[in-house]
């Protein structure tokens, strides 16, 4: 997996050239922002913190939704929601899923 965020606007180019490579060695691009003709793109969105009471206390969790989208497999758009971290470990799913919508997510 390569994560990697971009201090300005790559060409056409040096994106297919970096998938490509990726692709090549079985590889992950995971950039922090949109990418021209990505797989899959998530977004997170409403989100809320939890664990204050009564205006006191510590901040225990975080819910977000989380919109996917994206070409072949997932070119149905999706949402759900999830806390972060969630009870026993590092996320878990909010009991009920938010939406499966046929219209494109916005990016």
């Amino acid at each position: 997996m390569v994560a990697f965020a971009s201090t300005g606007k790559l060409g056409t180019t040096t994106t297919r050239t970096l998938t490509a490579r990726a692709r090549q060695r079985g590889a992950v691009l995971l950039p922090l922002g949109p990418w021209p003709s990505a797989d899959v793109a998530l977004r997170c969105t409403s989100g809320r913190w939890l664990g204050l009471d009564a205006g006191h206390g510590h901040l225990v969790e975080r819910e977000v939704e989380i919109h996917a989208s994206g070409r072949g497999a997932a070119a149905r758009p999706r949402s759900t929601r999830i806390r972060l971290p969630g009870p026993a470990g590092p996320l878990a799913p909010v009991s009920v899923p938010v939406r499966q919508s046929r219209e494109p997510v916005r990016r």
